[in-house]
């Protein structure tokens, strides 16, 4: 849509947006068996849908403290982006609550995992957007703070937070352009969602940009940069990699294809078999998005006649095999370092792509397929051959990965001066963590910095 980021929205009259909103929240209200289906239609291969179904209507543990510091992040992703951010602001305001939601399992799992040494951090499901979960919600938990993570903007919950005067932020916001044309497609529905926050820190100015054109005012917007270049590598990584050193000890080469997603292992496995004509007893991690994929990767391996052994099953004894299938949530940071280059998944199905960030940190070279538009704007930081070139004929995909695996294979010397130009991008995009910190704490009055005033 070009031009959007220069226009301005029209706004509808009160009367309107009151009643869309209305219309809205009837058909969410009526669509909840809908949902409730869809649940355990995805239980079926991740059971935890079907667990805590309760949380989803605002009804919520007793334990879960009130007057908390209420963060949103939908998924595994957002969550492990927020862990640089969090663990300080939770340190620091130790006597502060906060609550994380997301609305997946695998979000749940990350959560707990990074979370479970902070006591002031506390767990649930976000309610879904109908009027009644999010008011027995926001009437329980009387949250101090409401802070979205990157474009999760819902009607209800925002115009009830706002309704209730707590102070709603958005952090590493971003907005593609084609998000930005729905939006304004919409404007009786969705101005109030943007009209509505008191603060967007955004990943880059195309975003502020965006935000801008559907409605945020001015006042209440700057670019901050992506948390997501604020990760660090976790203390206890030696001892998670210690638990494979064995087995890794024991193959001569290895390369990692990591959160993958269906319909692209076929093209991973066939550069596989190209590559272990060129180099002898080569295994591949391959670590898929959703570990509950495995049993029917597992039949895909073993079709192309590849040996293939868990992660969840590795023992001292564990004989070497052509595949290592990562079954198990948390282990990407401490398998990078075990390839000499990986591949970077949801890139060669339209998903959109993943994070970059995590294998540069690890200083390891990483190419990713062409669709990769959910992460445009960080990839545009890296060097552009990280990138399967777009005019590359999806039949070739295979033969693609393999070549540019191949060189980080065969030369040492290369495959270490690149890491360490990739590390450097991320060092030098480092800083949004500390001022999305000072925005938090002074939106929930924390403390006082005229942050918002003097955008620093």
């Amino acid at each position: 849509m070009p031009g959007i980021a220069s226009s301005r929205p029209l706004i509808p009259s009160a009367a309107r947006r009151k009643a869309a909103l209305a219309v809205y929240q009837v058909l969410a209200t009526l669509a909840w068996p809908l949902v409730w289906l869809r649940l355990l239609w995805r239980s079926r291969r991740e059971p935890a849908y079907r667990k805590r179904v309760r949380e989803r209507l605002g009804i919520i543990p007793a334990a879960i403290p009130r007057d908390a510091l209420w963060i949103h992040a939908v998924s595994a992703g957002e969550v492990i982006a927020l862990a640089p951010l969090l663990d300080p602001l939770a340190k620091t305001h130790a006597d502060q609550a906060i609550l994380v939601t997301t609305t997946t399992p695998s979000g749940s799992a990350q959560v707990q995992r990074l979370f479970a040494h902070l006591p002031n951090v506390a767990h649930c499901y976000a309610p879904y957007d109908s009027p009644g979960a999010v008011r027995r919600f926001l009437t329980r938990v009387r949250p101090k703070l409401l802070a979205l993570v990157e474009t999760e903007l819902w009607p209800t919950q925002i115009q009830q937070a706002s309704a209730a005067e707590i102070p709603i932020v958005l952090l590493n916001g971003r907005l593609s352009e084609r998000s930005a044309g729905r939006y304004l497609r919409l404007p009786s529905l969705t101005f109030d969602l943007f009209a509505k926050l008191n603060a967007v820190a955004c990943q880059a100015e195309a975003h502020r940009s965006r935000f801008l054109s559907c409605g945020v005012s001015e006042e209440r917007i700057f670019v901050s940069g992506s948390i997501k270049f604020d990760a660090q590598i976790p203390q206890n990584l030696a001892e998670v990699t210690e638990r494979f050193a064995h087995f890794f000890n024991s193959v001569p080469k290895v390369w990692m294809a990591a959160s993958t997603h269906a319909g692209e292992e076929a093209h991973i496995l066939a550069a596989h078999s190209r590559l272990q004509t060129q180099f002898s007893g080569l295994c591949l991690i391959l670590a898929p998005r959703h570990p509950h994929r495995c049993n029917a990767i597992v039949k895909q391996i073993t079709e192309h006649g590849f040996s293939v052994r868990r992660s969840s099953e590795i023992a001292p004894d564990t004989k070497p095999a052509d595949v290592f299938l990562v079954d198990e949530l948390g282990l990407l940071l401490p398998l990078f370092p075990s390839a000499a280059a990986t591949f970077l998944g949801g890139s060669l199905v339209p998903h959109g792509g993943h994070n970059p960030i995590e294998p540069a940190l690890m200083q390891t070279p990483f190419i990713s397929g062409p669709h990769i538009h959910n992460f445009a704007d960080i990839f545009a930081e890296f060097p552009a051959d990280c990138v399967l070139d777009e005019s590359t004929d999806p039949a070739d995909y295979g033969a693609a990965l393999a070549a540019v695996i191949a060189v980080h294979i065969n030369d040492a010397l290369y495959r270490k001066r690149r890491g360490q130009a990739l590390l450097a991008v991320v060092q030098h995009n480092r800083g949004a963590n500390d001022r999305q910190k000072l925005l938090l704490e002074e939106a929930a009055a924390l403390t006082s910095t005229a942050f918002l005033t003097t955008k620093a």
